[in-house]
């Protein structure tokens, strides 16, 4: 650097009266300044390179445009202010991708969460709680019935105790009985979804197997 070019450097124009002050002594310093053609990895349309005739310095000038407010500097501080950006970004990309992985593990956690809460221990009173004619908690608890309640061989007797009254007659021929689960009527008055469980009866009144069935419209 020396008189006859510029005897400091601007890392940032803040304002474009700034850069417009700044444009006005670079023409009067042109006379000491050669603008030239430098291919450079760290060069775009927005930068000029300059070399000093009389101390041999080159300067790299950048342009102000919107939010990004240029510079004007040595050869090596803008080599070095561009890889301090770079790294900058490449920290905040970085930084933005493991926001979005953390808020993805965030809404997965929710959703198991949300499943996990659906599921409910099986509760006597609760099975027949209704509220407007539907059951509150059946459908919630029939993971837990089905694996720890209902045997192979649990008896007809104690199976009414467990659910209460079945939703149908016992079928002397098929030997079933059904619990509604859910009904679900949408904006009709018939149903268009239906879980009912089905509880097949041997001929010695214990239970043989169960289906869940499932009917949506």
């Amino acid at each position: 650097m020396c008189e006859k070019c510029f005897d400091k450097e601007i890392f940032r124009f803040d304002s474009q009266s700034d850069f417009n002050d700044f444009e006005k002594t670079l023409g009067k310093k042109s006379k000491y300044l050669e603008l030239i053609n430098s291919k450079n990895e760290y060069l775009d349309d927005f930068h000029y390179t300059y070399t000093c005739g009389n101390c041999n310095q080159n300067w790299w000038l950048s342009i102000p445009e919107n939010a990004w407010r240029g510079y004007f500097l040595t050869e090596k501080n803008a080599k070095d202010n561009i890889e301090n950006i770079r790294s900058s970004d490449k920290k905040k990309k970085n930084g933005c991708l493991i926001l979005l992985i953390f808020f993805f593990m965030i809404l997965m956690l929710s959703l198991i969460n949300s499943c996990v809460g659906k599921s409910q221990k099986f509760d006597k009173i609760k099975w027949n709680k209704r509220e407007d004619g539907f059951y509150l908690y059946r459908e919630e608890m029939i993971g837990d019935l089905t694996e720890n309640y209902l045997k192979k061989g649990t008896t007809y007797k104690k199976i009414i105790s467990l659910l209460g009254a079945p939703q149908n007659l016992n079928d002397e021929i098929e030997r079933t009985i059904s619990y509604e689960l859910m009904t679900d009527y949408g904006w009709d008055i018939d149903p268009v979804e239906v879980k009912t469980l089905k509880i097949k009866i041997s001929k010695d009144s214990t239970l043989n197997s169960f289906k869940i069935e499932h009917w949506k419209k």
